[in-house]
């Protein structure tokens, strides 16, 4: 398999990510036990996205980075406070697992199009 064929233009937004969240909880605040569980998910979920076959093999890829960044909005929501971009994270957790709890449960699309 050719290297070009591992990768797209999306590897390189997931890598940006996952050293993004990686750099936000080394620089957050160290008072902070809960910073591990709610950078973690992000930044194993965008590492694994970086090659596009093992992104191809996760089902539903794109709900699942979803879902990381609203735990994310709820942990920075719950510790520095309120803000716009905090809650934006999390709604966007949210929607992601209403939909994926739709799917399961209706069997049916959630792409509402």
């Amino acid at each position: 398999m050719a290297l070009g064929a591992s990768f797209d233009r999306y590897s390189v937004l997931y890598a940006l990510v996952a050293v993004a969240g990686l750099a936000s909880y080394v620089t957050g605040p160290s008072h902070a036990a809960a910073a591990p569980l709610a950078y973690a998910p992000i930044v194993v979920v965008s590492a694994a996205g970086v090659p596009v076959p093992l992104r191809e093999e996760i089902p539903q890829y794109q709900r699942l980075v979803a879902v990381c960044v609203g735990i994310v909005g709820l942990y920075d929501l719950a510790t520095v406070g309120p803000s716009l971009l905090y809650a934006l994270f999390a709604l966007v957790g949210v929607g992601a697992v209403a939909a994926i709890v739709y799917e399961a449960v209706t069997g049916r699309p959630a792409n509402f199009s």
